[in-house]
């Protein structure tokens, strides 16, 4: 059994890796698979889920199965134009959300893919704000609204944070008729996007994953504090061109 073009699609799923190849012997797969994610970032979710998939099956295997944090759009084009069957995609439900919000550029996987079950489920999204941020609550963020603040919301267009940002704007209209129009979006791309949004002062909240920013938040407070005045503390040598308390995650709030 070979693994026919455009054969899998693992959407917020990767048991369809487990399903079809596992009933195959080892010699008809391919010896290396590319497993492309719609994320660039390699510190979120859906990286950090893929790359324990990916190491199973090559254990399960017997070959080697590498994650390459490629995006959304050109996750689709390998998967497509892939002819020899090495490269399998996971991706989370905004594969379909995407498509159903008319973003261009997707379309129906269900159409176009083979879309296996789901293999894990991540209930930790969250809305994160600087350390030294105003907000502290949703009450706080629908309040400023109410009184006529300009709330900037970092959000990937077409994916699950467009969803919660929808939910936020509903929740601001409904609280006060007219507010919803001070929740405005920024839009940026995977979480370490968003995250990159925040450090640059281009958003005031981001709707983020819990997993990919929690271990930020158990620093101590003197790392946060330098991390508050320098930037990223991905890269410390990277500073705010106006020297201002840059969120940089360390000292990230859930509201």
């Amino acid at each position: 059994m070979k693994l026919a073009r455009r054969t899998f699609l693992a959407a917020a799923s990767a048991a369809a890796l487990l399903a079809q190849p596992l009933v195959a012997d080892a010699q008809s797969l391919p010896r290396n698979m590319r497993m492309v994610i719609g994320s660039t970032s390699t510190g979120g979710d859906t990286y950090q889920n893929s790359a324990i998939v990916a190491d199973a099956l090559s254990e399960k295997l017997g070959i080697n199965i590498k994650v390459d944090a490629v995006g959304a759009t050109e996750a689709f084009k390998a998967l497509a134009r892939d002819r020899r069957g090495t490269t399998i995609m996971v991706f989370h439900d905004q594969s379909y959300l995407a498509n159903l919000y008319g973003v261009t550029g997707y379309g129906d996987p269900f159409e176009e893919f083979v879309v296996g079950p789901t293999l894990a489920i991540n209930p930790g999204n969250a809305y994160l704000v600087p350390a030294d941020s105003p907000y502290h609550s949703m009450e706080d963020i629908l309040a400023a609204a109410e009184a006529g603040t300009r709330v900037r919301v970092a959000i990937q267009p077409g994916g699950v944070s467009e969803i919660g940002f929808s939910a936020l704007k509903n929740a601001a209209r409904l609280r006060a008729p007219g507010s919803e129009e001070n929740i405005v979006p920024v839009n940026t791309g995977s979480q370490s996007d968003k995250n990159q949004a925040m450090w640059d002062d281009l958003a005031d909240v981001i709707n983020g994953s819990i997993q990919a920013n929690e271990q930020f938040t158990q620093l101590p407070p003197t790392t946060r504090r330098r991390c508050a005045s320098s930037g990223s503390p991905r890269d410390p040598r990277r500073w705010s061109r106006r020297r201002r308390p840059a969120w940089a995650a360390p000292a990230a709030t859930t509201c």
